[in-house]
């Protein structure tokens, strides 16, 4: 079985994302050297496929500090040379730029490299603290999108971005995110602080993800003070202020199998964003799952979610936003999703299925 190094930009051992995904099931294929840098945040306890090697670099917390994060850089630094330096790989894959500035010197021009491009970097509210990091990160990323023997990026949008940002390179590929199927439809390992959270006497409108600075929360708030008749509940990690509302219920992050049995939990779902050039390269994983589940959803649009007229309502506006929240508490807003619908699109979007692209691209190199 073939070798890969993957440095993940997250922590295994939090919610669970694409770099999990992919890592899981290139494990199929890959003995691979997991590289991740220690969170300090609550921990999810992920289980780590047999394939999988779990390297958890220490690190420093308070990590924007500019002392604590030039010696961490350093220390993480050291311990990639020493993984690097005792292990041939066939694959290198990251999703991080900063990781591979640290490891540049350490690597030889015959390794094939992969960058998994899966966010816009250089539009993240703290890439813009200064011109001067915002231009490190612009050419720490132009660096790496350079070397790189493949790019495998999550959207069409981004891979435009990117293409007028620095230029177009021939080998890229376009992988959009997708569902997981094995959810634990029992809810059997689900918190049992979660449906608490749900009115009985209201209409349950929820979000699941992560919460952050893209979050519209002005926009939840109207809709709370403009139906009186609704509880919203947020599921989900959070690194930005919650505002407070009596009917706005907030839960941290739950196991990822128990997702579905929240998501059948509401009456309507949504991903109320503020469409900015950050959330407009996003293919965003959660409308897969929302699709899946069959619960009627509600998402912003931009050109990543046009993609899904099909399945959920779309909206542009505030006012188109409230239009569907009074059919819904009207008892006219049905799912668009029939149950066979439902596992026809689950099928047609697995990450299986998109592994398997990317591995066929990785094949191609394995046996030249």
């Amino acid at each position: 079985m073939k070798k890969m190094l993957y440095i993940m930009g997250e922590s295994w051992y939090w919610i669970k994302q694409r770099p999990h995904f992919f890592a899981e099931y290139l494990s199929n294929d890959y003995h691979i050297d997991l590289v991740f840098e220690k969170r300090y945040t609550k921990r999810v306890d992920n289980t780590v496929p047999t394939n999988i090697i779990c390297h958890e670099l220490f690190k420093f917390p308070k990590t924007h500090n500019t002392i604590i994060k030039r010696f961490n850089n350093s220390l993480i630094k050291k311990s990639l040379k020493k993984i690097i330096n005792g292990n041939k790989y066939d694959i290198i894959l990251i999703n991080n730029y900063k990781h591979y500035d640290l490891i540049k010197n350490f690597i030889s021009a015959d390794d094939y490299v992969v960058y998994d491009c899966m966010d816009d970097f250089a539009e993240f509210k703290g890439s813009k603290r200064s011109e001067a990091v915002h231009n490190e990160i612009l050419n720490q990323e132009k660096s790496l999108y350079s070397r790189s023997n493949l790019v495998a990026f999550s959207s069409e949008y981004l891979k435009q971005k990117l293409i007028s940002r620095y230029y177009e390179k021939d080998n890229s590929i376009v992988i959009n995110n997708a569902v997981e199927l094995n959810f634990d439809e029992t809810g059997s390992s689900l918190p049992a602080t979660v449906f608490p959270l749900f009115s009985e006497s209201m209409k349950n409108i929820c979000y699941i993800g992560t919460v952050s600075d893209w979050f519209d929360f002005s926009l939840v708030l109207n809709t709370l003070e403009k139906f009186k008749d609704i509880n919203f509940v947020l599921v989900g990690p959070s690194d930005t202020e919650i505002p407070h509302h009596e009917r706005l219920q907030y839960h941290t992050q739950i196991p990822h199998s128990s997702l579905m049995k929240v998501m059948k939990k509401a009456d309507l779902l949504v991903m109320p964003f503020v469409v900015d050039e950050l959330v407009r390269s996003v293919n965003p994983v959660k409308v897969y799952e929302y699709v899946y589940s069959r619960t009627p959803s509600l998402i912003v649009y931009y050109e990543e979610t046009e993609k899904f007229k099909d399945y959920v309502y779309l909206y542009k506006s505030e006012l188109e936003f409230f239009d569907y929240v009074s059919k819904l508490t009207n008892n006219n807003l049905p799912t668009l999703v029939s149950e066979d619908d439902a596992i026809a699109f689950g099928n047609e979007n697995t990450w299986e299925k998109r592994i398997k692209v990317l591995k066929e691209y990785l094949n191609i190199h394995i046996t030249k």
